[in-house]
């Protein structure tokens, strides 16, 4: 696990290093396509003014050619939580549960964000008649795909992981332990602002409870809303 969040942070850090390299080649492309032009559109006369019933003058307006490109984001996510059916130190006996996410981000270039969430998952067996819940707490990178109405994402990052196990059979204990994450995702523009969010995310962690190691990885599936700001 712990190589797996050093490799994580590794390729957060690489991207972000490469983020004004993709940007230039990003603004390259804007330039080729059919249209574009760096000269300022000729002036145009205005009429002089008439009468008070002529119409308001008025500048136009420039089109956007990234929408969605904005400082910063908040963003809820709900869903739900598939966990592992490794055996013998995992979830197998565990059924879907319910998730939840906030996140905070900050997009750094057109294809990099920063990203920070919070959320939570658990499950319940009626086998051992258990629950188990984790609230993850976790920073990482998101790797986007631009476009003006929908953004594919792909992003990985770690965290700290809270978890708290629950069993008839004994256990009734809780531990904090690092973990990791990796996602993918869309986002859908509805506006300049406001996008639906659906989301795969697959946590790795595995704390100890009782002095044994408990697999509590597995998939968190989500559909939410973000927001500029």
């Amino acid at each position: 696990m712990k190589k797996a969040a050093v490799f994580s942070v590794l390729l957060i850090v690489a991207a972000f290093a490469a983020g004004p390299v993709l940007a230039a080649e990003y603004d390259r492309y804007e330039r080729e396509q059919p249209g574009y032009t760096t000269t300022a559109p000729p002036q145009q006369s205005l009429p002089p003014p008439s009468s008070p019933s002529s119409p308001p003058r008025s500048a136009p307006v420039p089109a956007r050619t990234h929408m969605n490109y904005g400082p910063g984001y908040v963003g809820v996510q709900l869903g739900a939580f598939s966990p592992n059916n490794t055996w013998p130190d995992g979830l197998d006996t565990y059924d879907t549960g319910l998730a939840f996410n906030v996140m905070l981000g900050a997009r750094m270039s057109p294809f990099f964000a920063f990203e920070g969430s919070a959320g939570y998952f658990r499950s319940e067996s009626d086998f051992y008649k258990g629950t188990v819940s984790v609230v993850p707490v976790t920073i990482g990178g998101r790797f986007i795909f631009p476009h003006p109405t929908v953004e594919p994402y792909l992003g990985m990052g770690i965290g700290v992981y809270f978890a708290d196990l629950n069993e008839d059979l004994g256990v009734n204990d809780s531990d904090v332990d690092i973990g990791g994450y990796m996602s993918f995702g869309a986002d859908v523009w509805v506006n300049p602002r406001i996008a639906l969010n659906f989301e795969g995310k697959y946590h790795w962690v595995e704390p100890q409870f009782s002095g044994f190691d408990v697999d509590l990885s597995g998939w968190n599936i989500f559909f939410g809303v973000r927001f500029l700001f």
